[in-house]
């Protein structure tokens, strides 16, 4: 997409705010023309108006309900880390994509959204984690990777791991309740955008569960995010009843089924030396 096509493109995922938070987040940060790590963020124009926008990349993010142009991107795609879209996008997506196939796939991961803030006080005592609280932070968010996706980060992608945790330190976007050296919660911030805040690996430690810790701090979470950023989105794998009781409680209501894939890197490829005689 050219830097014109943004207006399109900003009323395209306004639509689904939730659902396409990490999309609109990217828009609004960086426009049309996104780093070039990022990959490319690409719009599917049938007789000249906008029907759908992806980024495709090492993180694929896909917001299109034509199969066609789904199968295109997959054809397209280069080496991709993960995907991320409701379940027939990624599906169709898949089809055709020359990448080998996933090394882990999520079918059904649920979406949630708040947009009123709870009304009753909360007792929690969060704060935006800081670069200082990396080693305290990063047993804890291997854990929360291990306990949703069955992984262990340090060992599937251990640099980029460290990577993401150290970046949203420095951007203040590690909410954490501690208790003098003890971790009580934490949440990440994975995008914000101009009507969503998209939050990420919600964690109480285990021994900390069944005191109300959750509640307060997800309470307290929404009380900050939603007068800046209007709601925010979350994503619960089905069978986490107590989570999914928690957000209802809460006044979450759900979205749209999403489904992810990923890959682990490919291992360097060897280089063939022969002696010179």
């Amino acid at each position: 997409m050219q830097a014109d096509d943004e207006p399109a493109a900003r009323v395209w995922l306004e639509r689904h705010p939730a659902r396409d938070v990490q999309l609109a987040a990217i828009l609004w940060r960086h426009g049309c023309l996104v780093p070039e790590a990022m990959g490319d963020l690409l719009g599917w124009f049938p007789g000249g108006v906008l029907a759908g926008v992806a980024l495709l990349g090492p993180t694929t993010l896909l917001s299109c309900g034509d199969a066609a142009a789904l199968r295109w991107l997959g054809r397209q795609a280069g080496t991709i880390s993960q995907v991320m879209a409701p379940r027939a996008m990624v599906g169709a997506f898949l089809s055709e994509i020359a990448q080998r196939p996933p090394d882990l796939e999520r079918p059904a991961l649920l979406g949630l959204s708040l947009s009123e803030a709870p009304t009753a006080e909360s007792s929690a005592l969060l704060r935006r984690g800081r670069p200082e609280d990396l080693g305290l932070l990063r047993p804890h968010c291997r854990a929360v990777t291990i306990e949703e996706l069955g992984v262990d980060p340090e060992e599937w992608q251990s640099e980029a791991f460290v990577g993401g945790l150290r970046r949203r330190l420095e951007l203040g976007r590690e909410l954490v309740w501690t208790r003098g050296e003890t971790l009580l919660f934490r949440a990440g911030i994975g995008a914000v955008g101009p009507a969503a805040a998209l939050i990420e690996g919600v964690w109480v430690p285990p021994e900390q569960r069944r005191q109300g810790i959750a509640r307060a701090a997800m309470a307290a979470v929404a009380r900050s995010l939603i007068p800046l950023h209007g709601r925010v989105a979350l994503f619960v794998a089905p069978e986490n009843q107590p989570a999914r009781a928690l957000y209802a409680e809460l006044g979450f209501q759900p979205g749209e089924t999403l489904s992810a894939a990923f890959w682990k890197p490919a291992p360097p490829r060897r280089r063939r030396m022969s002696l010179l005689r």
